[in-house]
């Protein structure tokens, strides 16, 4: 498992475990999508999936596993 600090919410991808701005713990079910200014992510959250809102300004801490990460995709 690799973590990463101090990032962008557009850096959120779809199985990702992020915690936002608000400390908020999550599983990203969808990669982050710009809308309206601020991005939005299907997560899985306090035992269900919900839209989240990521204001583009903020920061987040998001952590994944780097050996599932398909090279290929490059």
């Amino acid at each position: 498992m690799v973590t990463y600090e101090n990032q962008s919410p557009a850096e959120v991808r779809t199985g990702d475990r992020v915690i936002d701005a608000l400390g908020r713990e999550f599983t990203a079910e969808s990669d982050a999508e710009l809308v309206m200014g601020d991005y939005s992510v299907s997560a899985w959250y306090n035992g269900d999936i919900r839209s989240l809102i990521l204001d583009a300004d903020s920061l987040v801490t998001i952590s994944y596993d780097e050996s599932a990460w398909n090279q290929d995709e490059l």
